[in-house]
């Protein structure tokens, strides 16, 4: 029998196949003994998450230091995610040292500050490694709405408050567009997790324990956990559950299966008692998205092009969105709910109107609302001072005019473009996570001014737009990211 071939020379035949002009060929970081050849591997299969690199042709090396860089990552994704939630800023700040809730005080200016200068420094590292002309183009209209926002400051209501919050808005982006550009989807995935594990842990402690902080300050039933409010927790719960059935799926061990189950449970009975409307309405279009891409996936083995499938569904769901859109009280009646929405149907016509008034550049970015000048008449006539647009593309209109609504409508369809690019070509499991995700957040987008408050929400928004649409695209992120 012949003594079995060298491990460098097999690597070598296996590197001049397929790593040319590439300059790095990642394996799977399993223990190999020499003795052993390797086989024949496919390009997806030999371009892994592992950490063990053939740099050189004549051997093996393997780079210790890249699984505790990617695991900072994700803790850092993590960490990143639970500030912008705001809940750690809540919890210690308006709980505990009793500071106002306010974006300028510096329990919450300081850690949104943070997480966007290392979301700057972090995007740089990721982008620097390529050619400008190879930046996804989404990029762009993301860094004119936020120089929008920041110019915004010269015909602002309030310049003193615009100044701040648009300077701490770019930095906010700068982690969004690393959240979906840098992270690979297990990543990604593990992050989210930890930060449901921590915001639905810590709430059912602080409605266990204090019950004065986790159930609704108001004086009513809701709970609102780690948040300011109801309106928050739920979609936080939403996200937890959709992290949770990832999970699940992606690994499918019989433990890990187990506790995700815990963890989307619990994450229910908090959607449950947040009793928010609109966390509900996100949750069950999120599931319509997976009955949508079953749809798509049975379409496309049926050998429909996507030229046809793609158009048709996009003229469908804005025919749906524009049925629901205008009949919005009766929908909402249809499912028992207050036809007003909460009074947003009044808040949503109060903003029209305002937006009709400046309709080119607005009054400025996250100007309007604390200025009484502007923002009183209508606070008096809804009865309750309610802060905010309650949908992002109204509050873009109202803060940045036309012009902010036609980037952030472009920034969408970035995320919707790239979600659906991948949910025909791959149809894997971060395809179908990622347009659930997507499905989310766009209509908590619809219905709350989560483009505001530096929101994690608003990042997820973002990440989507950044998602890796080929299978090359994909292996040279890995290969220039490490």
């Amino acid at each position: 029998m012949e003594p079995p071939p060298d491990l460098s020379t097999r690597t070598d035949a296996i590197y001049s196949r397929h790593s040319a002009g590439r300059g790095t060929l990642r394996i799977r970081a399993k223990p190999l003994r020499s003795e052993v050849p390797l086989p024949d591997m496919a390009l997806d299969e030999v371009l892994s998450d592992g950490a063990l690199d053939a740099t050189e042709a004549s051997a093996l090396e393997i780079r210790t230091d890249v699984g505790l860089v990617r695991m900072t990552f994700v803790l850092v994704a993590a960490a990143g995610v639970t500030i912008t939630s705001l809940a750690p800023s809540i919890v210690v700040g308006v709980h505990r040292l009793h500071k106002p809730l306010s974006f300028e005080t510096w329990i919450l200016s300081y850690p949104l500050t943070a997480v966007g200068l290392v979301g700057v420094i972090l995007l740089w590292s990721s982008l620097s490694r390529r050619p400008i002309r190879s930046w996804p183009w989404a990029i762009w209209p993301l860094a004119l709405l936020v120089l929008w926002s920041l110019l915004s400051v010269w015909w602002s209501v309030s310049p003193e408050l615009t100044s701040s919050r648009a300077l701490t808005a770019v930095g906010i982006a700068a982690f969004g567009v690393w959240f979906g550009y840098e992270l690979r989807f297990d990543e990604q995935l593990l992050a989210l997790a930890l930060f449901s594990a921590a915001a639905s842990l810590g709430s059912y402690v602080l409605i266990i324990w204090w019950p004065g902080h986790g159930r609704n300050v108001s004086g009513r039933s809701e709970w609102q956990g780690v948040f300011a409010g109801p309106n928050s927790l739920g979609p936080a719960a939403v996200i937890g559950i959709v992290a949770a059935i990832g999970i699940a799926v992606r690994y499918r061990r019989r433990v890990i299966v187990a506790m995700s189950s815990i963890a989307a449970l619990a994450n229910l009975v908090l959607l449950q008692k947040s009793a928010s409307v609109t966390a509900v309405a996100a949750l069950l279009v999120g599931a319509a998205a997976i009955v949508v891409v079953l749809l798509v996936r049975s379409i496309r083995a049926r050998g429909v092009a996507g030229r046809v499938v793609g158009p048709t569904i996009a003229l469908v769901g804005a025919a749906g969105s524009a049925v629901v859109a205008t009949h919005v009280g009766s929908v909402a009646s249809f499912f028992g709910q207050d036809p007003t929405l909460a009074s947003r149907t009044l808040i949503w016509s109060d903003v029209r109107q305002f937006i009709s008034d400046r309709p080119v550049k607005g009054y400025g970015y996250w100007a309007f609302w604390e200025n009484l000048d502007y923002a009183g008449p209508t606070y008096e006539r809804i009865g309750n001072g309610y802060g905010s647009a309650h949908n992002s593309f109204l509050e873009m209109g109202i803060g940045l005019g036309f012009v902010g609504v036609a980037l952030f409508g472009l920034l969408v369809a970035a995320g919707v473009v790239a979600v659906s690019v991948r949910v025909w070509r791959f149809s894997d499991t971060a395809s179908i996570w990622w347009a659930v995700v997507l499905a989310v957040v766009l209509t908590e987008h619809l219905m709350e001014s989560f483009v505001l408050w530096h929101s994690y929400v608003w990042v997820l928004l973002i990440a989507a737009a950044f998602l890796p649409t080929t299978r090359r695209e994909t292996s040279t992120r890995r290969d220039a990211n490490g």
